[in-house]
Protein backbone atom coordinates (compact mmCIF):
# COMPACT_ATOMS: atom_id res chain seq x y z
CA UNK A 1 0.00 0.00 0.00
CA UNK A 2 1.42 3.33 -1.00
CA UNK A 3 1.77 6.03 1.62
CA UNK A 4 0.94 9.68 1.18
CA UNK A 5 4.05 11.41 -0.08
CA UNK A 6 5.60 13.80 2.41
CA UNK A 7 7.68 16.77 1.23
CA UNK A 8 11.29 15.70 0.62
CA UNK A 9 14.19 17.19 2.56
CA UNK A 10 15.77 18.56 -0.62
CA UNK A 11 12.43 20.08 -1.68
CA UNK A 12 12.30 22.04 1.58
CA UNK A 13 15.90 23.21 1.18
CA UNK A 14 15.22 24.25 -2.43
CA UNK A 15 12.20 26.31 -1.37
CA UNK A 16 14.24 28.01 1.37
CA UNK A 17 17.06 28.89 -1.06
CA UNK A 18 14.55 30.20 -3.55
CA UNK A 19 12.90 32.40 -0.92
CA UNK A 20 15.94 33.48 1.13
CA UNK A 21 18.96 33.13 -1.15
CA UNK A 22 22.24 31.17 -0.78
CA UNK A 23 23.09 29.44 2.50
CA UNK A 24 26.16 27.96 4.11
CA UNK A 25 26.55 24.27 4.88
CA UNK A 26 26.38 25.11 8.60
CA UNK A 27 23.03 26.87 8.26
CA UNK A 28 21.56 24.04 6.18
CA UNK A 29 22.86 21.46 8.65
CA UNK A 30 21.37 23.35 11.59
CA UNK A 31 17.96 24.14 10.05
CA UNK A 32 17.25 21.05 7.97
CA UNK A 33 19.52 18.24 9.17
CA UNK A 34 18.99 19.17 12.83
CA UNK A 35 22.75 19.16 13.56
CA UNK A 36 23.69 20.67 16.92
CA UNK A 37 27.49 20.61 16.49
CA UNK A 38 27.64 22.45 13.16
CA UNK A 39 31.36 23.27 13.56
CA UNK A 40 32.22 19.62 13.17
CA UNK A 41 34.24 18.68 10.05
CA UNK A 42 31.47 16.20 9.25
CA UNK A 43 28.97 19.01 8.68
CA UNK A 44 30.11 20.02 5.18
CA UNK A 45 30.46 16.36 4.19
CA UNK A 46 26.92 15.52 5.35
CA UNK A 47 25.34 18.48 3.55
CA UNK A 48 27.23 17.69 0.36
CA UNK A 49 26.09 14.07 0.56
CA UNK A 50 22.49 15.27 0.69
CA UNK A 51 22.64 17.96 -2.02
CA UNK A 52 25.37 16.98 -4.48
CA UNK A 53 23.27 14.34 -6.26
CA UNK A 54 20.43 16.81 -6.83
CA UNK A 55 21.03 18.90 -9.93
CA UNK A 56 19.15 21.86 -8.46
CA UNK A 57 21.97 22.72 -6.03
CA UNK A 58 25.44 24.12 -6.64
CA UNK A 59 28.24 24.90 -4.15
CA UNK A 60 29.81 28.10 -5.50
CA UNK A 61 33.20 29.73 -4.91
CA UNK A 62 31.71 31.89 -2.15
CA UNK A 63 31.31 28.74 -0.06
CA UNK A 64 27.51 28.96 -0.15
CA UNK A 65 24.93 26.62 -1.60
CA UNK A 66 22.96 28.22 -4.46
CA UNK A 67 19.80 27.12 -6.20
CA UNK A 68 20.48 26.46 -9.88
CA UNK A 69 17.50 28.34 -11.30
CA UNK A 70 17.62 26.67 -14.71
CA UNK A 71 17.69 23.20 -13.15
CA UNK A 72 14.89 24.13 -10.77
CA UNK A 73 12.85 25.40 -13.71
CA UNK A 74 13.43 22.16 -15.60
CA UNK A 75 12.27 20.23 -12.54
CA UNK A 76 9.21 22.47 -12.26
CA UNK A 77 8.43 21.97 -15.94
CA UNK A 78 8.79 18.21 -15.59
CA UNK A 79 6.38 18.26 -12.64
CA UNK A 80 3.92 20.50 -14.53
CA UNK A 81 4.03 18.25 -17.59
CA UNK A 82 2.89 15.33 -15.40
CA UNK A 83 0.08 17.31 -13.81
CA UNK A 84 -3.47 16.23 -14.66
CA UNK A 85 -5.87 19.12 -15.10
CA UNK A 86 -9.63 18.81 -15.49
CA UNK A 87 -12.46 21.22 -16.10
CA UNK A 88 -16.04 21.16 -14.91
CA UNK A 89 -18.42 23.22 -17.01
CA UNK A 90 -21.96 24.11 -15.98
CA UNK A 91 -24.78 25.32 -18.18
CA UNK A 92 -27.01 27.69 -16.20
CA UNK A 93 -30.49 28.96 -17.14
CA UNK A 94 -30.65 32.34 -18.83
CA UNK A 95 -33.19 33.56 -16.26
CA UNK A 96 -30.47 34.16 -13.65
CA UNK A 97 -31.10 30.99 -11.65
CA UNK A 98 -28.04 29.30 -10.13
CA UNK A 99 -29.53 25.82 -10.43
CA UNK A 100 -27.42 24.21 -13.17
CA UNK A 101 -29.09 22.39 -16.05
CA UNK A 102 -26.10 20.39 -17.31
CA UNK A 103 -22.59 19.43 -16.20
CA UNK A 104 -19.65 18.13 -18.21
CA UNK A 105 -16.19 17.06 -17.05
CA UNK A 106 -13.21 16.93 -19.38
CA UNK A 107 -9.60 16.03 -18.82
CA UNK A 108 -7.83 19.06 -20.28
CA UNK A 109 -4.12 18.38 -19.71
CA UNK A 110 -1.74 16.82 -20.59
CA UNK A 111 -4.13 15.26 -23.11
CA UNK A 112 -7.79 15.92 -23.86
CA UNK A 113 -10.52 13.42 -23.01
CA UNK A 114 -14.26 13.59 -22.34
CA UNK A 115 -14.97 11.99 -18.95
CA UNK A 116 -18.59 12.78 -18.09
CA UNK A 117 -21.58 14.65 -19.46
CA UNK A 118 -25.06 14.60 -17.99
CA UNK A 119 -28.26 16.48 -17.29
CA UNK A 120 -29.18 17.92 -13.89
CA UNK A 121 -32.73 18.69 -15.04
CA UNK A 122 -35.02 16.66 -17.25
CA UNK A 123 -34.24 17.92 -20.78
CA UNK A 124 -37.87 17.21 -21.66
CA UNK A 125 -38.68 20.37 -19.69
CA UNK A 126 -36.73 22.48 -22.17
CA UNK A 127 -38.22 24.10 -25.20
CA UNK A 128 -37.67 22.32 -28.49
CA UNK A 129 -35.21 25.04 -29.59
CA UNK A 130 -33.19 24.73 -26.36
CA UNK A 131 -33.07 20.94 -26.67
CA UNK A 132 -31.85 21.21 -30.24
CA UNK A 133 -29.14 23.65 -29.13
CA UNK A 134 -27.95 21.97 -25.91
CA UNK A 135 -28.61 18.21 -26.18
CA UNK A 136 -25.90 15.81 -27.33
CA UNK A 137 -26.18 12.17 -28.31
CA UNK A 138 -23.25 11.34 -25.98
CA UNK A 139 -24.92 12.76 -22.85
CA UNK A 140 -25.68 10.25 -20.11
CA UNK A 141 -29.45 9.69 -19.85
CA UNK A 142 -31.25 11.85 -17.31
CA UNK A 143 -31.96 10.04 -14.04
CA UNK A 144 -31.50 11.44 -10.55
CA UNK A 145 -29.78 14.88 -10.58
CA UNK A 146 -27.87 14.23 -7.34
CA UNK A 147 -26.60 10.91 -8.66
CA UNK A 148 -25.50 12.71 -11.81
CA UNK A 149 -23.74 15.39 -9.75
CA UNK A 150 -22.03 12.75 -7.59
CA UNK A 151 -20.73 10.93 -10.68
CA UNK A 152 -19.37 14.18 -12.11
CA UNK A 153 -17.71 15.19 -8.83
CA UNK A 154 -16.08 11.75 -8.54
CA UNK A 155 -14.23 12.49 -11.79
CA UNK A 156 -12.76 15.63 -10.21
CA UNK A 157 -11.23 13.95 -7.17
CA UNK A 158 -7.83 13.50 -8.81
CA UNK A 159 -5.61 16.16 -10.36
CA UNK A 160 -6.36 19.87 -10.41
CA UNK A 161 -9.56 21.58 -11.48
CA UNK A 162 -10.16 24.77 -13.46
CA UNK A 163 -13.50 26.58 -13.63
CA UNK A 164 -14.84 29.17 -16.02
CA UNK A 165 -16.05 31.38 -13.17
CA UNK A 166 -16.16 31.73 -9.41
CA UNK A 167 -19.94 31.19 -9.63
CA UNK A 168 -19.41 27.74 -11.14
CA UNK A 169 -16.89 26.95 -8.42
CA UNK A 170 -19.27 28.05 -5.64
CA UNK A 171 -22.09 25.92 -7.04
CA UNK A 172 -19.93 22.80 -7.31
CA UNK A 173 -18.24 23.36 -3.94
CA UNK A 174 -21.66 23.56 -2.32
CA UNK A 175 -22.74 20.39 -4.13
CA UNK A 176 -19.53 18.59 -3.10
CA UNK A 177 -20.10 19.43 0.57
CA UNK A 178 -23.71 18.28 0.31
CA UNK A 179 -22.54 14.79 -0.64
CA UNK A 180 -19.66 14.68 1.84
CA UNK A 181 -16.75 15.61 -0.41
CA UNK A 182 -14.08 18.29 -0.57
CA UNK A 183 -14.92 21.85 -1.65
CA UNK A 184 -12.87 23.21 -4.54
CA UNK A 185 -10.97 25.66 -2.35
CA UNK A 186 -7.63 25.27 -4.12
CA UNK A 187 -8.87 25.17 -7.71
CA UNK A 188 -8.17 27.77 -10.38
CA UNK A 189 -10.22 30.11 -12.58
CA UNK A 190 -9.74 30.43 -16.32
CA UNK A 191 -9.11 34.16 -15.93
CA UNK A 192 -6.16 33.52 -13.58
CA UNK A 193 -4.56 31.25 -16.18
CA UNK A 194 -5.14 33.84 -18.90
CA UNK A 195 -3.47 36.48 -16.75
CA UNK A 196 -0.48 34.18 -16.12
CA UNK A 197 -0.20 33.71 -19.89
CA UNK A 198 -0.49 37.50 -20.40
CA UNK A 199 -3.67 37.28 -22.42
CA UNK A 200 -6.06 40.20 -22.02
CA UNK A 201 -9.08 39.13 -20.02
CA UNK A 202 -12.39 40.23 -21.62
CA UNK A 203 -14.74 42.38 -19.59
CA UNK A 204 -17.51 39.81 -20.02
CA UNK A 205 -15.86 36.60 -18.85
CA UNK A 206 -18.13 34.32 -20.83
CA UNK A 207 -16.85 31.12 -22.40
CA UNK A 208 -17.25 32.56 -25.91
CA UNK A 209 -15.32 35.73 -25.01
CA UNK A 210 -12.50 33.89 -23.23
CA UNK A 211 -12.18 31.32 -26.03
CA UNK A 212 -11.97 34.14 -28.59
CA UNK A 213 -9.27 35.86 -26.49
CA UNK A 214 -7.19 32.66 -26.41
CA UNK A 215 -7.64 31.47 -30.02
CA UNK A 216 -8.72 34.58 -31.91
CA UNK A 217 -11.95 32.96 -33.11
CA UNK A 218 -15.20 32.06 -31.31
CA UNK A 219 -15.86 28.44 -30.34
CA UNK A 220 -17.92 26.18 -32.55
CA UNK A 221 -19.87 24.79 -29.59
CA UNK A 222 -23.03 23.03 -30.71
CA UNK A 223 -24.19 21.49 -27.42
CA UNK A 224 -23.77 21.72 -23.65
CA UNK A 225 -21.23 18.90 -23.82
CA UNK A 226 -19.27 20.68 -26.55
CA UNK A 227 -19.19 23.83 -24.40
CA UNK A 228 -17.22 21.80 -21.88
CA UNK A 229 -14.88 20.72 -24.67
CA UNK A 230 -14.34 24.38 -25.64
CA UNK A 231 -13.32 25.22 -22.05
CA UNK A 232 -10.99 22.20 -21.98
CA UNK A 233 -9.38 23.35 -25.24
CA UNK A 234 -8.70 26.75 -23.67
CA UNK A 235 -7.06 25.15 -20.65
CA UNK A 236 -5.00 22.77 -22.78
CA UNK A 237 -3.68 25.67 -24.88
CA UNK A 238 -2.90 27.81 -21.84
CA UNK A 239 -1.16 24.97 -19.99
CA UNK A 240 1.06 24.33 -23.02
CA UNK A 241 1.99 28.01 -23.30
CA UNK A 242 2.74 28.28 -19.58
CA UNK A 243 4.68 25.00 -19.57
CA UNK A 244 7.01 26.34 -22.24
CA UNK A 245 7.74 29.31 -19.98
CA UNK A 246 8.30 27.12 -16.92
CA UNK A 247 5.27 28.63 -15.15
CA UNK A 248 3.04 26.55 -12.87
CA UNK A 249 -0.34 28.32 -12.82
CA UNK A 250 -1.32 26.33 -9.74
CA UNK A 251 1.19 28.23 -7.61
CA UNK A 252 -1.88 29.81 -6.10
CA UNK A 253 -2.52 33.48 -6.00
CA UNK A 254 -0.36 36.48 -6.63
CA UNK A 255 2.19 37.57 -4.03
CA UNK A 256 1.35 41.25 -4.51
CA UNK A 257 1.56 41.94 -0.78
CA UNK A 258 3.63 40.67 2.10
CA UNK A 259 1.65 38.00 4.01
CA UNK A 260 2.32 40.02 7.17
CA UNK A 261 0.33 42.86 5.59
CA UNK A 262 -2.52 40.59 4.53
CA UNK A 263 -2.62 38.96 7.99
CA UNK A 264 -1.61 41.76 10.38
CA UNK A 265 -2.93 40.08 13.52
CA UNK A 266 -1.40 36.62 13.08
CA UNK A 267 1.13 35.71 15.75
CA UNK A 268 2.61 32.92 13.64
CA UNK A 269 2.88 33.40 9.89
CA UNK A 270 3.23 29.76 8.78
CA UNK A 271 6.33 28.48 7.02
CA UNK A 272 4.49 26.68 4.24
CA UNK A 273 7.60 24.80 3.12
CA UNK A 274 7.36 22.71 6.27
CA UNK A 275 3.67 21.84 5.83
CA UNK A 276 2.69 18.44 4.44
CA UNK A 277 1.72 18.29 0.77
CA UNK A 278 -0.75 15.55 1.70
CA UNK A 279 -4.28 15.79 3.14
CA UNK A 280 -5.12 17.23 6.52
CA UNK A 281 -7.18 19.65 8.58
CA UNK A 282 -6.46 23.23 9.58
CA UNK A 283 -7.99 25.83 11.83
CA UNK A 284 -7.92 29.54 12.57
CA UNK A 285 -7.99 30.71 16.21
CA UNK A 286 -8.91 34.12 17.59
CA UNK A 287 -7.39 36.08 20.47
CA UNK A 288 -9.31 33.93 22.96
CA UNK A 289 -7.75 30.78 21.47
CA UNK A 290 -11.18 29.80 20.11
CA UNK A 291 -11.51 28.20 16.70
CA UNK A 292 -13.34 30.52 14.31
CA UNK A 293 -12.94 28.35 11.20
CA UNK A 294 -11.92 24.73 10.59
CA UNK A 295 -11.33 23.25 7.16
CA UNK A 296 -9.95 20.22 5.37
CA UNK A 297 -7.70 20.02 2.34
CA UNK A 298 -6.37 17.45 -0.08
CA UNK A 299 -3.04 19.31 0.11
CA UNK A 300 -2.40 21.19 3.34
CA UNK A 301 0.60 23.06 1.96
CA UNK A 302 -1.28 24.26 -1.11
CA UNK A 303 -4.31 25.29 0.91
CA UNK A 304 -2.40 27.29 3.53
CA UNK A 305 -0.23 28.84 0.80
CA UNK A 306 -3.37 30.04 -0.97
CA UNK A 307 -4.46 31.89 2.18
CA UNK A 308 -1.12 33.72 2.31
CA UNK A 309 -1.65 35.28 -1.14
CA UNK A 310 -4.29 37.32 -2.91
CA UNK A 311 -6.88 34.78 -4.01
CA UNK A 312 -10.37 34.25 -5.35
CA UNK A 313 -11.61 33.23 -1.89
CA UNK A 314 -14.91 34.64 -0.62
CA UNK A 315 -14.13 38.29 0.30
CA UNK A 316 -16.43 38.19 3.32
CA UNK A 317 -14.85 35.04 4.71
CA UNK A 318 -11.31 36.28 4.08
CA UNK A 319 -12.01 39.66 5.70
CA UNK A 320 -13.36 37.97 8.83
CA UNK A 321 -10.43 35.53 9.03
CA UNK A 322 -7.80 38.22 8.52
CA UNK A 323 -9.26 40.55 11.11
CA UNK A 324 -9.98 37.93 13.80
CA UNK A 325 -7.27 35.27 13.41
CA UNK A 326 -4.30 35.15 15.75
CA UNK A 327 -3.05 31.64 15.01
CA UNK A 328 -3.22 29.00 12.26
CA UNK A 329 -3.10 25.37 13.35
CA UNK A 330 -2.48 22.51 10.90
CA UNK A 331 -2.66 18.76 11.36
CA UNK A 332 -1.52 16.35 8.65
CA UNK A 333 -3.52 13.19 7.98
CA UNK A 334 -2.58 9.97 6.27
CA UNK A 335 -5.60 9.93 3.96
CA UNK A 336 -8.50 12.00 2.70
CA UNK A 337 -10.94 9.88 4.71
CA UNK A 338 -9.06 10.59 7.93
CA UNK A 339 -9.18 14.33 7.22
CA UNK A 340 -12.93 14.19 6.52
CA UNK A 341 -13.64 12.47 9.83
CA UNK A 342 -11.24 14.68 11.79
CA UNK A 343 -12.77 17.84 10.34
CA UNK A 344 -16.27 16.70 11.28
CA UNK A 345 -15.20 15.83 14.83
CA UNK A 346 -13.39 19.14 15.32
CA UNK A 347 -16.33 21.17 14.03
CA UNK A 348 -18.71 19.28 16.33
CA UNK A 349 -16.39 19.90 19.28
CA UNK A 350 -15.52 23.58 18.71
CA UNK A 351 -18.51 24.91 16.68
CA UNK A 352 -16.49 27.60 14.83
CA UNK A 353 -18.48 30.73 14.02
CA UNK A 354 -17.41 30.92 10.36
CA UNK A 355 -18.23 27.31 9.49
CA UNK A 356 -21.56 26.82 7.76
CA UNK A 357 -21.70 23.05 7.68
CA UNK A 358 -24.93 21.64 6.35
CA UNK A 359 -26.50 19.05 8.63
CA UNK A 360 -25.48 15.55 7.59
CA UNK A 361 -29.05 14.28 7.38
CA UNK A 362 -29.89 17.07 4.92
CA UNK A 363 -27.32 15.94 2.38
CA UNK A 364 -28.50 14.86 -1.04
CA UNK A 365 -27.99 11.71 -3.06
CA UNK A 366 -28.18 8.04 -2.16
CA UNK A 367 -26.77 6.71 1.09
CA UNK A 368 -26.96 3.14 2.34
CA UNK A 369 -24.71 1.37 4.85
CA UNK A 370 -22.02 -1.02 3.66
CA UNK A 371 -21.37 -4.51 4.98
CA UNK A 372 -19.04 -5.06 7.95
CA UNK A 373 -15.45 -4.47 6.88
CA UNK A 374 -12.06 -3.02 7.83
CA UNK A 375 -10.33 -0.54 5.54
CA UNK A 376 -6.57 -0.03 5.83
CA UNK A 377 -5.17 3.39 4.93
CA UNK A 378 -1.82 5.19 5.36
CA UNK A 379 -0.80 6.95 8.55
CA UNK A 380 1.54 9.88 9.04
CA UNK A 381 2.98 8.07 12.07
CA UNK A 382 6.09 5.98 11.28
CA UNK A 383 5.56 2.23 10.78
CA UNK A 384 1.82 2.61 11.28
CA UNK A 385 -1.47 2.39 9.43
CA UNK A 386 -4.89 3.85 10.16
CA UNK A 387 -7.74 1.37 10.06
CA UNK A 388 -11.45 2.11 9.76
CA UNK A 389 -13.75 -0.51 11.25
CA UNK A 390 -17.30 -0.48 9.86
CA UNK A 391 -20.09 -2.17 11.80
CA UNK A 392 -22.93 -1.97 9.29
CA UNK A 393 -25.66 0.48 10.21
CA UNK A 394 -24.21 1.06 13.68
CA UNK A 395 -20.76 2.62 14.04
CA UNK A 396 -17.31 3.17 12.57
CA UNK A 397 -14.14 3.17 14.61
CA UNK A 398 -10.85 4.76 13.51
CA UNK A 399 -7.83 2.96 14.95
CA UNK A 400 -4.10 3.61 14.40
CA UNK A 401 -2.04 0.41 14.45
CA UNK A 402 1.71 0.56 15.10
CA UNK A 403 3.01 -2.39 13.08
CA UNK A 404 5.99 -3.42 15.26
CA UNK A 405 3.93 -3.53 18.46
CA UNK A 406 0.51 -4.71 17.30
CA UNK A 407 -0.86 -7.66 19.30
CA UNK A 408 -2.79 -10.36 17.47
CA UNK A 409 -4.52 -11.42 20.68
CA UNK A 410 -5.72 -7.86 21.25
CA UNK A 411 -7.03 -7.58 17.67
CA UNK A 412 -8.86 -10.88 18.04
CA UNK A 413 -10.56 -9.74 21.25
CA UNK A 414 -11.45 -6.24 20.07
CA UNK A 415 -12.70 -7.45 16.67
CA UNK A 416 -14.81 -10.13 18.33
CA UNK A 417 -16.51 -7.56 20.55
CA UNK A 418 -16.88 -4.89 17.83
CA UNK A 419 -18.19 -7.03 14.98
CA UNK A 420 -19.69 -10.12 16.61
CA UNK A 421 -20.79 -8.91 20.04
CA UNK A 422 -24.00 -7.25 21.19
CA UNK A 423 -25.37 -4.15 19.50
CA UNK A 424 -22.97 -1.28 20.05
CA UNK A 425 -24.10 1.67 22.20
CA UNK A 426 -25.45 4.49 20.04
CA UNK A 427 -23.96 8.00 19.94
CA UNK A 428 -25.18 11.12 18.17
CA UNK A 429 -22.12 11.11 15.91
CA UNK A 430 -22.61 7.54 14.66
CA UNK A 431 -24.78 8.24 11.62
CA UNK A 432 -22.93 11.37 10.45
CA UNK A 433 -19.55 9.64 10.62
CA UNK A 434 -20.90 6.58 8.81
CA UNK A 435 -22.44 8.80 6.14
CA UNK A 436 -19.18 10.68 5.57
CA UNK A 437 -17.06 7.53 5.49
CA UNK A 438 -19.39 5.36 3.42
CA UNK A 439 -19.84 7.98 0.72
CA UNK A 440 -16.07 8.35 0.44
CA UNK A 441 -15.57 4.59 0.50
CA UNK A 442 -18.04 3.97 -2.31
CA UNK A 443 -16.16 6.44 -4.50
CA UNK A 444 -12.75 4.90 -3.77
CA UNK A 445 -13.48 1.29 -2.85
CA UNK A 446 -11.84 -0.24 -5.92
CA UNK A 447 -8.45 1.22 -4.92
CA UNK A 448 -8.45 0.29 -1.22
CA UNK A 449 -7.12 -2.51 0.92
CA UNK A 450 -10.23 -3.94 2.57
CA UNK A 451 -11.08 -6.93 4.74
CA UNK A 452 -14.65 -8.18 4.17
CA UNK A 453 -15.53 -8.97 7.77
CA UNK A 454 -19.14 -9.86 6.87
CA UNK A 455 -17.76 -13.02 5.24
CA UNK A 456 -15.91 -14.09 8.39
CA UNK A 457 -17.11 -15.94 11.48
CA UNK A 458 -15.27 -14.58 14.52
CA UNK A 459 -12.53 -12.35 15.89
CA UNK A 460 -9.86 -14.97 15.18
CA UNK A 461 -10.72 -14.90 11.46
CA UNK A 462 -10.58 -11.10 11.46
CA UNK A 463 -7.18 -11.07 13.18
CA UNK A 464 -5.80 -13.66 10.74
CA UNK A 465 -6.93 -11.70 7.69
CA UNK A 466 -5.79 -8.37 9.11
CA UNK A 467 -2.33 -9.66 9.95
CA UNK A 468 -2.01 -11.20 6.48
CA UNK A 469 -2.77 -7.81 4.90
CA UNK A 470 -0.44 -5.97 7.27
CA UNK A 471 2.35 -8.41 6.43
CA UNK A 472 1.90 -7.57 2.74
CA UNK A 473 1.99 -3.87 3.54
CA UNK A 474 5.12 -4.07 5.67
CA UNK A 475 6.87 -6.00 2.91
Amino acid sequence: MSRVRQPGLTDNIAEALRAEGPMSSKEIASRFLRFTAVDSPATAFAVKAVLAADGRFALKDDGLWHLDVSAAMRASRAETSQKEVRIANLVLPQNGSTRPMHISVWKAYPEMAAEFSGWLIDPAQLSEDDRDELADALDDPYENPWDTMEQALAKLETGDTVFLSSEHRRILSRSAEHIGGFPFEDSLLLSRMMKAARIQIPKMRTLDACYSAVFGVPPAATSARRAGEALALCINELMQRLDKKGIDPFDFGEQTEDPAVLWPNLNNLPDTSGISIGPGVYGFKNDKCEYIYIGKARSLRRRISSYMKQSDESPEKLAALRSQSREIVVSACGSELESLIQEYRLICKHKPALNTQRKIDERKGKFSPIDDCIVILPSIAPESVVTFWFRSGQKISMRTLHLPSISRATIETVAGEFFFGAKLPAESTDFPEQEIAVRWLKRHGDMLTMIQVHRLSNGNDVAANLFAELKNISC
